[in-house]
């Protein structure tokens, strides 16, 4: 009978009532994993992380020993739930998704269009085709993919719902007066879209609100709440419980909601970020004092905590925006036209500046800065040595004893005056400071990036995601809008990449000197400060890209690098040209020339004392070590072995003068001699197809087949014109021959 004496019996009870619990916790749960903790050395010996074997993936443990075969296109990277076992992890091959555990057993098969990770319910979304479901652990298609979209499942809700349909005995469920059957339908819902219309689901697949709604915003902040979200029906906005029901959110009784941007439109939130006024307004402005200013179409109106209009847009008409003016040297604010304009907050301050969407103005009496609204309050008052403007919502700088620190737009101290300097930022969101002679930043959120930059060129170009170009010593890097060192997004195409070319510039005592050449983002027309450098000033010259996505610079020497910045062709040339329409270009080290291509291959060894551009022919003109003169192909193969003293580049008949010794003739791109070295002179082709030779003091002309049409007999000659015509000269006296050498009358 000990074992059942007063105290002992009340223990075995409260055991007992804890078993039940649990048993009851564990009834409503679906497949849902069992997470644990480890000892940091643990988990490192069995974390498996991604492994990259000849392009493909496998996974390898915290040793580098591959646990799980290279063989997959692509793999999930680092998740804890994996490594740990707690999940399955995803893999693709051959365009299809599947999963697989830690020894590498596919879970599922490989047959899904795209998969995400799974959540802390065991369950993961799959897609087929354009349809979403999900899968749990063990690769059950749980709820099958028939949802055009879909949300994620929210926690778990203890709603209080008198709801007694089960007997006592079901432990903490039945002591909330929430069934375990009500638990096991209501528990972890998520949006789900069929067509057009919005409805729930709980994490089981069955439907708990009817797809109907348009527009649908989940209540993820109060886990327990009888709200399940806000939904929008044709032009109505109301809120709905979990049975779908229309209900009234206890929360709505907020005095100074904040507007917040949903799908591009605005809603009042509070300050849990709750939707207590829906997604109605074009525009809006922050609550003053239990209103505010909303324009849900193209005209302003007031409104009050609970969105309803308490003036007409009438009577609006110039009150919205206020506008400072200035009268007996003090300001003071008015609002309407500059034709008439209302005095609403009178001449009274020394400077004066606008107000910030927060109902913010920075105003200055008898040398102290400070802060008021819109009603002409004095809401942080007039102590500061100096205020800058609110860069973000709910931060702004200000100075004390001449050091700057940030308040709130209440007035309250978020970071202490610690900085030499403060100022307005070129890139959204953020405040530049300086300690120490170097640079840094403050976020909107008060996060500090440590002033530890010697120089600093802020990004203002939206289409990357870096905050500026640094300098620490002699080093230039960028860095990202957390503080770390990153490179920025190149374009994914070269058409979709335009980048031009730009001296950089710096201060270096009294004035600007240029330091190197760098590559910008040219689609915005910024000052050269604000340009974000693609990649970095660093070439002592540069030119333009070219159409084949490289640009000739020189660093040290001469070279081409691509959209990257990487060096494709070597740095190391003394001269390097354009390239042709075959590839290659003209490249010269130490006096000597050869070719490249555009890989930055050596084509033609640079070996030669000249070399000329390829013609159209695919030949170049090159001149060897022993002084004589021939053509290469592109592949730097002999075409025209070097032999002549003296040759010119094919011409549009595909023709070119050599000489040996002297004496010209003319050669095809066979190498074929066509007209015989025997003359003193060629001279080059004119549009009739003659060239005019010189032959022992005489001239003549010889046509595109090497022929001589006209015998070298005059002391004089020029070229036949369009007409046919040339004009020769013997003994000093003029005439006009035919193509035949006949003379024609003038």
């Amino acid at each position: 009978m000990k074992y059942f004496s007063g105290k002992k019996i009340y223990l075995w009870l409260v055991l007992g009532a804890g078993l039940a619990l649990l048993i009851d916790y564990w009834k409503t749960l679906p497949d849902y994993p069992v997470w644990a903790s480890y000892p940091q050395q643990e988990y490192r010996n069995l974390a498996l992380k991604p492994k990259s074997v000849d392009g493909k993936y496998g996974y390898a443990n915290g040793s580098g020993e591959i646990i799980i075969p290279a063989r997959y296109d692509e793999v999930a990277p680092e998740n804890s739930f994996f490594f740990m076992g707690k999940a399955p992890a995803w893999v693709k091959l051959n365009g299809k998704y599947g999963y697989i555990d830690r020894e590498g057993k596919e879970v599922t098969p490989l047959r899904f269009d795209f998969v995400e990770d799974f959540d802390y319910f065991g369950l993961a979304k799959v897609r087929v085709g354009d349809k979403w479901g999900w899968v749990n652990r063990r690769g059950k298609e749980v709820i099958p993919p028939r949802f055009d979209e879909t949300g994620s499942f929210l926690g778990y809700v203890s709603i209080s719902v008198k709801d007694k349909a089960e007997p006592p005995g079901y432990g903490l469920l039945w002591l909330l007066n929430i069934s375990p059957a009500f638990f096991r339908e209501y528990c972890c819902q998520t949006k789900v879209r069929i067509g057009e219309k919005w409805g729930y689901i709980n994490i089981r697949g069955k439907e708990i609100v009817s797809p109907r709604f348009d527009e649908v915003y989940d209540n993820k902040k109060l886990v327990g709440d009888e709200v399940l979200a806000l939904v929008r029906e044709g032009d109505r906005w109301f809120w709905i419980n979990h049975a779908g029901k229309e209900v009234t959110p206890s929360y709505l009784a907020v005095n100074n909601p904040k507007p917040k941007k949903f799908n591009g439109k605005f809603a009042y939130v509070d300050e849990r970020g709750l939707i207590v006024i829906p997604p109605r307004f074009n525009r809006a402005q922050y609550f003053r004092d239990g209103w505010a200013f909303a324009m849900p179409d193209d005209q302003w109106l007031a409104i009050n905590a609970k969105g309803e209009v308490i003036e007409t847009p009438e009577s609006l008409v110039g009150r919205v925006i206020l506008t400072k003016f200035q009268r007996y040297g003090k300001f003071g604010y008015c609002s309407g036209s500059r034709s008439s304009c209302e005095i609403m907050i009178q001449p009274r301050f020394d400077a004066a500046y606008d107000f910030a969407a927060n109902d913010r103005a920075r105003v200055m009496m008898n040398g102290k800065w400070g802060y008021i609204n819109s009603m002409g309050k004095e809401v942080i008052p007039l102590r500061f040595d100096y205020a800058l403007g609110f860069f973000a919502d709910d931060l702004a700088a200000v100075q004390s004893d001449g050091k700057w620190g940030y308040i709130n737009a209440r007035g309250e101290t978020i970071i202490s005056p610690r900085f030499d300097m403060a100022e307005k930022s070129e890139v959204k969101g953020f405040s530049k400071v300086m300690a120490n002679g170097r640079y840094g930043w403050v976020s909107a959120e008060g996060k500090i990036i440590e002033p530890r930059f010697d120089e600093i060129y802020e990004n203002n170009n939206t289409n990357y995601d870096i905050l500026a170009m640094v300098r620490q010593g002699d080093r230039w890097f960028w860095i990202d809008k957390n503080g770390e060192e990153s490179a920025p997004a190149y374009c994914n195409t070269e058409e979709a990449c335009k980048l031009k070319l730009s001296p950089f510039s710096r201060r270096i005592g009294a004035s600007y000197k240029e330091v190197g050449y760098g590559y910008y983002e040219e689609d915005h027309d910024l000052d050269n400060m604000n340009r974000m450098y693609v990649i970095l000033p660093q070439f002592e010259e540069g030119a333009e890209f070219g159409s084949n996505g490289l640009a000739k610079v020189k660093k040290g020497g001469w070279g081409y690098i691509n959209l990257r910045g990487e060096a494709v062709v070597p740095l190391r040339y003394d001269e390097i040209g354009e390239f042709a329409p075959n590839g290659l270009a003209r490249i010269m080290v130490n006096s000597r020339y050869g070719y490249v291509d555009t890989k930055g291959k050596e084509i033609i060894p640079p070996r030669f004392y000249e070399v000329h551009p390829f013609g159209r022919q695919g030949l170049a003109l090159v001149l060897d070590d022993k002084g004589k003169y021939g053509w290469l192909n592109t592949q730097g193969e002999a075409e025209i072995p070097a032999r002549f003293d003296v040759a010119d580049d094919f011409d549009a008949n595909g023709l070119a003068k050599v000489g040996v010794r002297g004496k010209y003739g003319l050669i095809n791109t066979l190498g074929v001699m066509v007209a015989p070295l025997r003359f003193d002179a060629i001279y080059g082709f004119a549009e009739s197809g003659m060239a005019i030779v010189k032959l022992d003091g005489k001239y003549g002309y010889i046509n595109a087949q090497g022929q001589e049409v006209i015998p070298p007999q005059f002391d004089e000659v020029e070229g036949f014109d369009a007409k046919g015509v040339a004009r020769v000269a013997v003994d000093g006296k003029w005439r006009r021959i035919n193509r035949k050498g006949e003379t024609v009358a003038n």
